[in-house]
């Protein structure tokens, strides 16, 4: 599972509604916890937004850190 999360977070920032919608996981933070122990680079974001009833909810995205050039 956390190689097919890999290859969805190098596409660019994955939020867990992104990852359940792709890969059916309900648990996308705990696979980067994993994935971050591994080795591999991941930079987070919070993002802000308000939901369908107006109030003001906080998600974060996740993608591979890129490489410096």
């Amino acid at each position: 599972m956390n190689d097919h999360i890999i290859e969805l977070l190098k596409d660019g920032w994955t939020s867990p509604a992104d990852a359940f919608r792709e890969l059916g996981t309900m648990k996308l933070t705990t696979r980067v916890s994993e994935i971050r122990r591994a080795g591999v680079p991941v930079d987070s974001r919070k993002v802000t937004t308000k939901n369908r009833f107006g109030r003001t909810i906080y998600y974060n995205e996740y993608r591979i850190q890129e490489e410096s050039k």
